[in-house]
């Protein structure tokens, strides 16, 4: 057997390995799944015109809105109130959970017949035209069935913005006057940068001779503000107060995001003497400008986990405090897992009874925190973090 097939039969395993403890340690829905696409066509447009106003449950119980059928479970989704962008979260990620046990089940064929297909063609070759295609397809599948029943996805349509709002906002310290004077000093270099952009010699050369051209522009800028206003205006105009101006979730004042943007700014413009020394140095000097508590909540706000469980949070009217202390939760109880699993004094027995003791209690604060309807909402969105607690 040459190198070259062993290596790719390897790979080969580790996918499947990969894609297997995906599958396996996913919860799916307590209910069966129906052949999706023959039930949406038919169901979605009658169960979209009998719907109910939203109705809360006496007594609720999940199960109670699952249904065999993907349409007349969005449509008791719906009923039982929850929002159209929690309800696609939910649905989205049931879904990709069935398509990818379909995809799953197509590496496991391909397994199994690796041998007897190698010995017929190149494996690479059926690779490419053959299985990965059909991979293709069932996610496309997915997608088709999650349009079907929801729609597209809502574009989130940017707030219309202005070159002169823009400039308004930057500059709304300085007085009418020398906002005029920089609106002409402006105008009068943007077709020297429009020039080098649009010239055809070598990235670096344009790179120095755009340089070159800002600082020229900020000389003549310099004659008409003080210093202290040059360094508030570049300060705004920079990248750190982009990167400040996108926190997510997190409720800065105007001091707070100043002294944030100015630690990023000093740390992007460290000297190169100091680049590799501090690995932490830009969150130590992100700590002092805010101090810890604010800095816990800019780290939250730095987190694709966070900034998920906040839309949540938004979306069934819950507070960013909530959210706050969930995400803050998470990061305790994994630690806590961690150290469980890494502590050689117990036996397996002992560390599965304090792993799942810890994730009894974690889904008893959670549940109190969001309520029983919420909390099953949550679960059933992509929230397979609580349930990884208790794998030993």
């Amino acid at each position: 057997m040459s190198s070259r097939l062993l290596k790719f039969s390897l790979c080969v395993n580790l996918i499947l390995g990969i894609a297997g403890y995906w599958v396996v340690t996913h919860r799916s829905r307590s209910a069966a799944i129906a052949p999706i696409l023959d039930v949406v066509g038919q169901s979605s447009s009658n169960s979209a015109q009998t719907l109910e106003p939203p109705t809360a449950p006496t007594s609720f119980r999940w199960s109670d809105l699952e249904s065999e059928d993907y349409a007349t479970y969005v449509a008791n989704l719906r009923k039982a109130g929850c929002p159209d962008s929690a309800l696609r979260r939910i649905v989205s990620a049931d879904l990709e959970e069935v398509y990818a046990r379909k995809a799953f089940a197509l590496v496991q064929q391909f397994h199994r017949d690796f041998w007897d297909i190698a010995a017929r063609e190149n494996i690479r070759e059926y690779f490419d035209k053959s299985l990965k295609p059909q991979v293709g397809a069932v996610c496309q599948e997915g997608n088709a069935v999650l349009n079907q029943l929801l729609g597209d996805a809502p574009r989130q349509v940017p707030v219309a913005s202005t070159s002169a709002s823009t400039d308004d906002r930057l500059t709304d310290f300085l007085s009418v006057g020398k906002i005029e004077q920089l609106r002409l000093l402006t105008e009068s270099y943007e077709s020297r940068f429009r020039a080098i952009r649009q010239s055809d010699i070598s990235p670096e050369e344009k790179e120095t001779q755009l340089a070159q051209l800002q600082r020229e522009m900020e000389s003549e800028q310099g004659q008409i503000l003080s210093r202290e206003e040059l360094a508030e205006l570049q300060l705004r105009k920079s990248v750190a107060a982009r990167d400040v101006r996108q926190l997510y979730g997190v409720d800065f004042n105007e001091t707070e995001l100043r002294n944030l943007a100015k630690a990023i700014d000093e740390y992007n413009h460290r000297p190169e003497t100091v680049v590799d020394v501090d690995p932490e140095m830009l969150d130590k000097k992100l700590r002092a400008a805010v101090g810890p508590e604010r800095f816990a909540d800019l780290n939250r706000s730095r987190s694709a986990n966070y900034r998920e469980l906040y839309d949540f949070a938004s979306d069934f009217g819950k507070s960013p405090e909530i959210a706050g202390q969930i995400f803050d939760l998470r990061l305790a109880s994994e630690k806590q897992c961690e150290q469980i699993r890494a502590d050689r004094s117990r036996s397996p027995e002992e560390k599965q009874a304090s792993l799942d003791a810890l994730q009894d209690q974690v889904e008893q604060t959670i549940q109190s925190k969001l309520g029983a309807t919420t909390y099953q909402a949550y679960k059933s969105a992509g929230a397979r973090w609580i349930n990884s607690l208790g794998r030993l």
